[in-house]
């Protein structure tokens, strides 16, 4: 009975041992499990605390009893304070919405905890302007806009633009990106957004010209007169247009000249209309010329009339002048010495258009040849003493022999863009103003044995060159001549012309075209030899005429449609360029032959420095396109009965230098006794 008591007593024991483990915990007083540890905090986290709008950041809840110990599997929800700033998915993921700060806030069983999210503005990535171009005439306005974008390009606004002209002198632009057309050209427009820019072009046209009109109407001069026309362009509107260039002609050159300013002057007596054209619009003015003079003389049955006035004369004392080179404007002008044993001064001596001298410069000896560029930055002069010299304006920059032997340089010339310099004396020398020695030459054609005639074409392509290749000084020689090539930097023609009956061969000057397609040379043969290039081979044709007499100088105008001719002792002839050359005028009577001469790049002009010595001395003629001799000796100089003498008394022997002034406006003439004569159109 006792062993059973035991043995009951120990089952009890075991069973209440089992039935407690694992289970949940008792409540107290034992009447059920105990309740999970109540939620006591909830902290909120951010990673990163700062985002831009558009971008992405994650918020982290910790959910802890009142013990500290974090509680894991709680149940959270999330929150924005502000969703317009940043919004916030049920699993904790943020995203910015716009420029701001919002409270996230993470809730789990009533207890709630927070963090501040703060979003800032997308970066731009790009800007586009709108119209990125538009063309305006003058006064014209166009609007632009400026369109931000982020970088996966969404549109961002209400971002400030800062507007900017490259060229507000043609366009301006206001802070709003309303755009002005101030003048003709072209405007760079520029939108910048936070340090990104982007541009718009603008392109500004003058307003179109409908309507031209010629005041006066109509007008009548006698023969010699002259009188300035006014040509006014109107819009469609019929308002004045001003600043556009007009294009003066005359339907009767040989009963009026009209200049590029517009002054007419009355030539021989009959009607011209005058017509003035302006960006394809024209007007006309009908002129009736009658019976009258207009003062002067000439010769060669060209008429005579004056449209220069003598303004200054310079008296260089100490020295004599040869030939010499001028800027388009007269704005610079370069006369060399003539050193003859009277001479105590060998310079270079620079003037401007009024006369004053800028600067005199030594050079070894008499100067037989000087260029400079049309704009009068560079001046290039050879001397006998068997130098070169370069001028950068009026500063001697180098100088030097350019190869041993080369006799004495009697031919210079310099490329439009001052790029190229040519040489001669026995040789032909090329040289590179750009190069460290510009002295030294790039290339040396020995082929002749005397060179002076050079010439550039417009372009910058093509050098013309030539003179003689002989055996002996009593040799009369072969006529050379050649053409070089720039860009490829390779002779590309040359041809050896023989002259039987020739007492001197030697091509004494040549001018060649600005495209580089025609070449007119002369020689002392009493030959014209015109070339023409095949397209863009290099092949040249040639057709040779004589002229009964040594040519001494060429010029050709800017189209290469006209040429000027000086010869020795048959005066000054105007040549007509197209499949041939063909004479359209001679006129003699200039005392003792031309020495140079020179034709506006209008042709419109014709001047020639003469040799003197029939006892008119050296003096300036300027005949225009029709023949007609517009300026003469007479309106300078007295004749004293033993010969001409200029108004102050001084002797005018023979001259080298004379010439017009690209606009016609001008005149100027160098004598061998050192006076510099300026004239002014009337």
């Amino acid at each position: 009975m006792r062993s059973l008591r035991v043995a009951l007593l120990a089952s009890l024991v075991l069973l209440a041992c089992t039935e407690g483990e694992g289970s949940p915990p008792v409540a107290p007083g034992g009447s059920g499990p105990a309740a999970p540890p109540a939620v006591a905090s909830v902290g909120v986290t951010i990673t990163p605390s700062s985002i831009t709008a558009g971008t992405r950041a994650t918020a982290t809840a910790t959910v802890r009893d009142g013990a500290g110990n974090a509680l894991s599997g709680r149940t959270v929800a999330w929150s924005s304070g502000n969703a317009a700033i940043a919004a916030v998915d049920a699993s904790g993921t943020v995203t910015g919405v716009a420029p701001g700060t919002a409270e996230i806030t993470a809730t789990s069983e009533g207890r709630f905890g927070s963090a501040t999210i703060t979003v800032t503005p997308a970066p731009v990535a790009a800007v586009t302007i709108s119209p990125a171009t538009a063309s305006l005439v003058l006064g014209g306005t166009q609007q632009l806009t400026a369109n931000a974008r982020d970088a996966s390009g969404a549109a961002l606004t209400g971002r400030p633009v800062t507007w900017s002209s490259g060229t507000p002198a043609v366009a301006t632009v206001s802070a709003a990106g309303l755009v002005t057309a101030i003048a003709a050209g072209t405007a760079i427009i520029t939108a910048s957004i936070e340090g990104v820019p982007a541009t718009a072009t603008i392109t500004v046209t003058p307003t179109p010209v409908a309507s031209v009109t010629v005041t006066p109407a109509s007008f009548s001069l006698p023969v010699g007169g002259s009188q300035p026309v006014t040509a006014t362009a109107r819009d469609a509107a019929g308002t004045p247009i001003t600043g556009r260039p007009v294009a003066w002609t005359s339907s009767t050159p040989a009963v009026a000249s009209v200049s590029t300013s517009g002054v007419v002057t009355a030539l021989a007596v009959g009607t011209a209309t005058i017509t003035a054209s302006i960006e394809g619009r024209t007007g006309t003015s009908l002129l009736t010329v009658t019976g009258g003079t207009g003062g002067g003389g000439g010769g060669g049955g060209g008429g005579g009339i004056n449209l220069f006035d003598l303004r200054d004369s310079v008296v260089v004392s100490t020295q004599g002048f040869f030939v010499g080179a001028a800027s388009r404007t007269f704005s610079r002008i370069a006369v060399a010495p003539y050193a003859d044993v009277a001479a105590t001064t060998r310079d270079l001596v620079f003037l401007d258009a009024s006369g004053a001298i800028l600067a005199r410069r030594a050079i070894g000896g008499t100067s037989w040849a000087v260029a400079m560029t049309p704009d009068g930055a560079r001046t290039v002069a050879g001397s006998d003493d068997e130098n070169l010299y370069f001028f950068d304006g009026t500063t001697l920059a180098a100088s030097g022999r350019p190869i041993t032997g080369n006799t004495q340089i009697r031919g210079v010339a310099i490329s439009d863009d001052g790029r190229w310099v040519g040489a001669g004396g026995g040789r032909f020398t090329l040289h590179d103003w750009n190069a460290a020695n510009r002295v030294a030459p790039i290339y040396v054609d020995s082929t002749t044995t005397q060179l002076r005639a050079i010439d550039f074409s417009s372009n910058g392509r093509l050098a013309a060159y030539g003179g003689r290749v002989s055996t002996s000084p009593s040799d009369p020689g072969t006529t050379y001549i050649a053409v070089y090539d720039l860009v490829t930097q390779t002779r590309i023609f040359r041809e050896l012309i023989t002259c039987p009956s020739c007492s001197n061969a030697e091509l004494r000057q040549l001018a060649i075209s600005s495209d580089g397609s025609r070449i007119l040379a002369g020689d002392w043969g009493g030959r014209l030899h015109y070339f023409i290039r095949d397209g863009s081979s290099n092949n040249w044709t040639r057709s040779t005429q004589s002229v009964g007499s040594r040519v001494y100088w060429i010029d050709m105008n800017a189209d290469g449609t006209r040429a000027a001719v000086g010869v020795q002792e048959s005066g000054v002839r105007l040549f007509s360029l197209g499949s041939s050359a063909t004479q359209l005028w001679e006129r003699t009577g200039t005392d003792g032959g031309q020495r140079t001469v020179h034709i506006t790049p209008d042709g419109q002009f014709i001047t020639a420095a003469t040799r003197g010595g029939g006892g008119g001395g050296g003096q300036i003629v300027v005949f225009n396109a029709s023949g007609t001799q517009v300026l003469s000796r007479a309106s300078y100089a007295v004749n004293t009965g033993s010969g001409w003498k200029a108004r102050g008394g001084a002797a005018e022997p023979e001259a080298w230098f004379a010439r017009v002034s690209d606009d016609g406006s001008r005149a100027l003439l160098a004598s061998y006794e050192g006076i510099l004569y300026f004239f002014t159109r009337r």
